[in-house]
């Protein structure tokens, strides 16, 4: 939220409608085993590059 000056509704919206939190979502992908930080710098490039690095 800080990193964007977002409030929590916009943080969220922007997490629950990314391509990092579906990931997130699939077993096969295994983000679900990662800390907070490593998803964060995936949902960072997505926010700001339109990809997944």
């Amino acid at each position: 939220m800080s990193e964007y000056g977002w409030d929590i509704r916009r943080a969220l919206d922007e997490l629950y409608s990314s391509t990092t939190f579906a990931k997130l979502n699939e077993p096969e992908y295994g983000l679900y085993y990662q800390g907070a930080v490593y998803i964060f710098q995936f949902l960072k490039s997505e926010i700001e590059t339109g990809k997944i690095a």
